[in-house]
């Protein structure tokens, strides 16, 4: 959440791809997920555990947000937390955020005889426990089973870490054809309420890969859009809301990623999403100068997430106005979110559509905003939210607050 060195209520230890190795290095992940290597000694990777086992218990916020208003889930998935909520004669504000996280890790190696004979349901499960080192201490919950992939047998096994943070599902087949074998690494962060639609979602992903040759999979309501490389020789169907890309690793892949060794990555857009309704008790004019009027405010508030991080919402651009009528006021455009933890700080960009609309004697501002995120573990990637994504959660915040 909230900027890229910032905290931590999770520390990974990252190993080598190839399992049983003890060379490790160590990052600071925070709560979507996102890590940044920790440059400093064992004390900090101390702290870090402690952040992750006891800051979130003394933390929580102050007001649940289901004693507000009834989030349905389906519309805003992942956790959502109330920021402010406060109003008095002159008028009132509401700031919520929600996140969700998942990671969808797709890896392949050469298909060696030993290989090729060692597949089975133990062979998953000492997988899924080692494959990320001995500093990841995954829990098999045993839940498991085998499904088919591109007319292969494939077996799954399910694990948890850090407390059931992390549910992970291991997938893994041989494709004797491309002389490969397959991993599907799927992930829910459950800490942010991630639900587990995401993770079957990812399974119903990894039926769709066409291993070798082609696949008579067909796009769907939720798989509408599809990742092919000819290159690589893969491809599979996806929501068009994820991002696929080659994660590219030096220290797992020297020589690059290639048809015989390497990994993508599948990530969510969108995962980080605002909502702030601030009112006046009087009927301002509905123009541009009184949208400005409500960001400036706006720019000089803080925002103390659980007491131990500030937010800031600062370098509105407004890019677009929807020509307004007497009534009803629509402008799009960015905004940075820099939060600020022990001196550090972060900044990501959100995209941002504002509403300005009368209710009753009440002049009302509606802002949502919509996480843009260009690069994650300092590697590129394109996390741009859709149109079509942005319109569809705006819709869903006008149905819940424009009242």
């Amino acid at each position: 959440m909230l900027g890229k060195i910032i905290i931590k209520y999770k520390l990974f230890i990252k190993t080598d791809l190839t399992p049983n190795k003890n060379e490790y290095r160590a990052y600071k992940m925070t709560t979507t997920g996102e890590l940044t290597m920790v440059k400093s000694n064992f004390i900090l990777i101390l702290f870090a555990l402690f952040l992750l086992f006891f800051l979130p218990l003394s933390v929580l916020p102050d007001e649940n947000i289901d004693e507000v208003f009834k989030i349905d889930k389906s519309e805003f998935p992942g956790k959502w937390e109330i920021l402010e909520n406060l109003s008095d004669a002159n008028g009132g504000s509401l700031k919520i955020m929600g996140q969700h996280w998942l990671m969808y890790f797709l890896h392949w190696q050469p298909l060696t005889p030993e290989l090729e004979k060692s597949l089975s349901p133990e062979y998953v499960r000492k997988r899924l426990l080692n494959f990320w080192g001995p500093n990841m201490p995954f829990e098999l919950t045993g839940n498991e089973g085998e499904i088919t992939i591109n007319g292969h047998k494939a077996y799954w096994v399910e694990g948890t870490i850090y407390k059931k943070t992390v549910k992970t599902r291991f997938i893994i087949w041989n494709c004797p054809e491309s002389g490969r074998q397959f991993i599907a690494d799927t992930n829910v962060n459950k800490r942010l309420e991630t639900p587990d639609e995401f993770l079957l979602l990812q399974t119903d992903m990894t039926k769709t890969i066409g291993c070798h040759g082609e696949v008579s999979a067909h796009l769907n309501k939720t798989l509408d859009s599809e990742y092919k490389s000819d290159s690589l020789k893969i491809s599979f169907l996806k929501p068009s809301i994820w991002s696929t890309g080659i994660y590219e690793d030096k220290k797992w892949y020297p020589d690059g990623v290639n048809s015989q060794k390497g990994s993508l990555w599948t990530l969510p857009t969108g995962s980080e999403k605002l909502v702030i309704k601030k009112w006046k008790n009087d009927k301002l004019p509905i123009t541009t100068e009184t949208l400005k009027q409500f960001i400036s405010e706006l720019e000089k508030e803080k925002i103390n997430y659980r007491k131990v991080m500030e937010i800031r919402l600062e370098n509105f651009r407004v890019e677009k106005v929807v020509p307004p009528d007497e009534n009803t006021f629509t402008a799009t455009g960015k905004f940075s979110m820099v939060s600020t933890y022990q001196g550090e700080a972060g900044s990501e960009d959100f995209f941002f559509t504002a509403y300005l609309w009368y209710d009753d004697e009440k002049t009302v501002f509606l802002m949502t905003g919509m996480v843009d995120r260009k690069d994650f573990w300092e590697k590129p990637v394109d996390l741009t939210p859709t149109a079509a994504q942005i319109e569809e959660f705006n819709n869903a915040v006008l149905k819940l607050l424009m009242i």
